[in-house]
């Protein structure tokens, strides 16, 4: 009888081990999965911080060539003023 017993505290054992092995299994994935969707992000973040670095750059060249065209264009008045004042 004890032997069945020692066979049958083996086999619990043995099972309790199986258990134990896929729970391990079971929370390494999961910790991969969490340092995946990290690292996932972390990448996410950087792209939209681009993003928005790109068009804040953008902006900033749109609002310099609209400013250097107006500036021109009252030189050009300016310019065109004082020929004007000159020939009379």
């Amino acid at each position: 009888m004890s032997r069945l017993t020692e066979g049958a505290r083996s086999k619990a054992d043995i099972q309790l081990a199986q258990c134990d092995c896929r729970e391990y299994q079971a929370v390494r994935e999961e910790s991969r999965d969490k340092y995946a969707e990290t690292k996932l992000n972390q990448k996410l973040s950087t792209a939209e911080f681009e993003v928005r670095a790109g068009s804040i750059r953008q902006e900033i060249l749109n609002a310099t060539k609209d400013k250097a065209d107006k500036t021109l264009v009252v030189a050009e008045a300016l310019g065109n003023c004082v020929k004007n004042f000159l020939q009379k």
